[in-house]
Parts: C-alpha cells; structure tokens; sequence
C-alpha cells in the first residue's frame, strides 16, 4: 500500500504493456501546443477518444492535464494522503463546487477503482478501501456496474480483468436461459439472438470451443500481450457487464428469497386501469356509441394499442411490438379497401340513367341498374357509396401515415400523443376503428336498399311477382337467422364461461362487459 503523494513508488504493470508505450514526449509539445506534465501518458479509446492516465499516482483523468488549471488541482488531491493498494487505482471525472459553511468552493469529484475486487465506488464509501471482507448488500451491484462502466471508458491502460471472461459468459449463458423459460415475457437486457451471437465471440475470444446452429467453431488465440490484453477485447466484455449489472440493480438482484421474490416480480406487472366512474348517462352514452354504433369494435383496437403500449424492459421489445401492431394495422385497413372497393363499384351504376342492354354488365351491376327504382332505394344506396368511400379515404390515409413513420421517436411520440389525448386510448381506438365500422354501414345500407327494392312487389298485382318477392323476404331472414347466430358464436366462443352461473349473473356480466372497454 502506498499514498498518492509518494512519488517513489515502483511503477505498475501498466508501464510494460505495449499499449501504453507512450510516444509523446513528456517535453515535446503535442498539437495543442501544450506541454505533456511528467509522468502522464495518453491512453486512446478504441472509440477514438483520449483520457489521461498516471501509473506513479494511480490516476486517470477524464480532463485535460495539460491544461495548468486542471493539472494544479489534481496534484493539490493527489496530497491529500489516500492509501492505495497495488490493485487499486483514482478516476477524476468531474470538477464542481462543494456547498460549505464558507459557500461554494470548487471540488473535484473522484471515483476509487478496486481492480482485485472488480468495485468502484465514491468518496462516500471510502471505508471500502480498508474493509475487504465487505459482506454482499445491496450497493454491490451497483458498484460493480460503476466498475464495468470505468473499464469501458478506460480500457487502454489496464488489462483485461481475468474474471471477464467467465462472468460474462456466465451472465449470457442466464439471460439465453431465461429467454426460452419467458419467451417474449423476458426483461433481460438481450434477446436470444443476440445472446447466441454473444456467447460465440466471447467463447472465441476465450480460446473455448462454442456450439450454435449445429456448428462447432473452435478458436485458440494466444494469450499474449498482443491480443489477450488488447482495448477492443476488454471494452467487449466491459459492455457486457455493465449491461448485466445495470440490468441485476434495476432487479434488486440478490435482495429477496424465492418466495418474496415472486411476489416482488408480480408487482412490477402491468397493473390493470382502475375502472372509471361514469354516471349512468355518460355509461348509457359510451354503450349506445360503442356497443351499438361502432359494433363493439373500439374494444379489440383499445387492447391492441394497450398491449403495444407496454414496456418489458427491452427496448428491442418495444420496437417488435410496434412493428407487429402496424403490420397488424395495414393487413387489415387492406381488407377492408378491398371489400369497400369492391361494394362501391358495385353500387356506382346505380347512379347513371338505364342502358337497355345490360349485357356486359353483372348480374348484381345489371340488377342495381334496373329502371324504376324506389326512392328510398337509391337513397340508401348512394348513401352506402359515400359510407364505402369514407372508409376509403380514412383506410388509405391510415396506411400510408402508419407505414411512413417507423422510429422509434415516432412511436414514443404517437403512443403518448395517444394516452394523453382527451379520451385517452379508448377516443384513439374509435378512431381506428373508422375504417371496419364504415364498411359495416356500407353493407348494411347496401342490404337494406336491395330489400326495399325487393318488397315493393308484394303489392304487385301479379301472383308470380308476390311469390317472388316473398320467397326473397323468407331467404333473407334465414340467411339473416345464420349470420346472428354465427356473429354470436364467433364473439362468445373466446371467452372462458362458466355453465354455473345463474341467469342473472350472466346478464350482470354481460352488462359489465358492454359498459367498459
């Protein structure tokens, strides 16, 4: 052990590494036209950026020292007397001012570096420097992801830390585990892909043999100085770490027992939104609106856009779900285009004068075009044309704003633009629900102007003509009969219910279901 103000200590093992061979003459002036201060040595980052280190006084210094003001102050704390051992070293990162009794005085901020025990920590907890048999708490993560993230800023100038290599194989080899048992429910900070391609270079890095896709590739690489300590190699496996004990301190990793643990993670879910508290106007409004309007379609937009909303951990994550949700979005505005295309050029001759031959037209196009149509059957019918047109305009203007905008800026701006709209998600879900709930009324207004069409001749005076017209009703309602039957079917048969429940809880559920998304 020895003080930082005594200038006679051997130097470290980093004066012999090839990497810190300094070629800057301490008296030669750099292109600053600054003079290098003796006994400091420039360390580039892999990155390209250049910190400062000092072997004899253990320093590095994320400043300039050849700035006089920044070097003075340095070696006015390298006298303040801290006791270092060989494994340990000071990292000057910061300069500020310290609120005192006297006012504000300027203050240098450092960070202690345990290199033996792979720590950092602050001035806070200098007693770590004299407690070695520190028992794990709840800082621990937390000093090591400072550890980590010194070494990624400075790896030129130490070694790569022997211990490296197995943690970081060790904490991928979990974050792989743990995205095939949660699957898309897993927060690790890497997918499984990216753990795969992980776990492949560091085993290359470390000279081990490393299985994936069926392949073995095996790489021995010396241990020499020229490769095993190389920057590039140790600011890999310091991101890793980092990243690992960023990820175990926002977990509260080694603080809880199995059991309290679960608890713990259950309470981090999503929690469902409180149910609102409406009065019964506003609860009979969003029923009429919802329910009946809109056909209860909001509510499948609503959940869609919730479930994207959510965060995981994994910002990966995030942009998978948006991806997913338009892709989601523009398949079905696509169908919906096609269909209300295709309802619109069938109900367009209904607007041009009577041809007498019909014969290059349809049958459904001839039979719209028929002469003597009622009143209320064009009414109806231009009124499904301009319905099938508005769901056009708004299918078409949705897809091509969806498909357009793809960053991730643009999903955290629409998302918030969303939530925090004067409806919320529920007013956005209505709206996306445009598109299907026009197309909806487009065909039932299409349908009714064909029944109009059909029972004006039951007063006909022929009997054929009656029969007809009444065999077209009988058709209609069976076919009618069906569709409910199937439409009920489809929305019931996703739902768990239990054959136990008496009839007035099923009216109860049914009601509770109908007032709230």
């Amino acid at each position: 052990m020895h003080s930082l103000s005594d200038k006679s200590v051997p130097l470290s093992r980093a004066d012999s590494d090839p990497f810190l061979q300094n070629e800057f003459n301490p008296c030669k002036s750099t292109d600053t036209g600054a003079l290098m201060p003796e006994g400091w040595k420039i360390c580039v980052h892999p990155q390209g950026w250049m910190y400062f280190f000092n072997p004899t006084l253990k320093i590095a210094s994320d400043h300039d020292v050849r700035n006089p003001e920044i070097y003075a102050s340095i070696m006015n704390d390298a006298d303040r007397g801290y006791t270092l051992d060989d494994s340990m070293e000071i990292h000057f990162f910061a300069q500020g001012h310290q609120t005192t009794a006297a006012g504000r005085i300027p203050k240098n901020f450092y960070l202690f570096v345990d290199h033996s025990r792979c720590i950092a920590f602050y001035e806070d907890e200098l007693e770590l420097m004299y407690c070695k048999d520190i028992e794990f708490d709840i800082r621990m993560n937390r000093r090591a992801r400072l550890y980590w993230n010194y070494v990624w800023n400075h790896p030129v100038h130490i070694p790569t830390p022997k211990r490296a290599t197995t943690e970081a194989l060790d904490a991928l080899t979990w974050f792989y585990t743990d995205n095939l048992i949660s699957s898309h429910k897993s927060t690790v900070p890497f997918s499984k892909l990216e753990c795969e391609d992980l776990l492949r270079i560091v085993h290359q890095l470390s000279g081990r043999s490393a299985f994936f896709h069926g392949e073995c590739r095996s790489r021995l690489l010396s241990e020499d100085s020229t490769y095993g300590h190389a920057p590039a190699r140790t600011v890999f496996l310091a991101w890793i770490l980092r990243e690992s004990y960023k990820y175990r301190d926002a977990e509260n990793h080694g603080q809880y027992t199995a059991k309290d643990f679960m608890t713990y993670q259950r309470s981090k879910l999503p929690q469902a939104d409180p149910v609102p508290t409406l009065s019964l106007p506003m609860l009979l409004f969003q029923f009429l609106l919802i329910r009946c309007l809109f056909f209860g379609i909001p509510n499948t937009y609503y959940l869609h856009v919730k479930l994207t909303s959510e965060y995981r951990g994994r910002l990966a994550s995030v942009q998978s779900n948006w991806e997913s949700y338009v892709d989601r979005l523009v398949r079905e505005y696509s169908h919906f285009l096609l269909i209300s295309t295709v309802l619109l050029s069938y109900e367009s001759p209904v607007l041009i004068p009577p041809i007498p031959d019909l014969s290059t037209y349809s049958a459904t196009i001839g039979f719209l075009s028929a002469p003597n149509l009622p009143e209320v059957t064009v009414v109806l019918a231009v009124a499904s044309a301009l319905i099938s047109l508005g769901a056009i305009i708004i299918g078409v203007f949705s897809i091509w704003t969806h498909q357009a905008k793809t960053q991730k800026a643009n999903l955290y701006t629409y998302l918030y633009n969303a939530k925090h709209s004067h409806f919320g998600f529920l007013g956005h879900a209505i709206i996306l629900s445009l598109p299907p709930v026009l197309l909806i009324w487009a065909i039932l207004a299409f349908t009714v102007a064909l029944l109009t069409y059909a029972v004006q001749g039951i007063n006909d005076a022929g009997l054929v003509t009656q029969l007809s017209a009444w065999s077209i009703l009988v058709v209609f309602a069976v076919i009618f009969v069906i569709i409910i039957v199937a439409l009920y079917t489809f929305s019931t048969v996703w739902k768990f219910r239990q054959r136990t429940d008496s009839l007035l809880g099923r009216v109860k559920n049914a009601w509770v279901g109908c007032m709230y998304v």
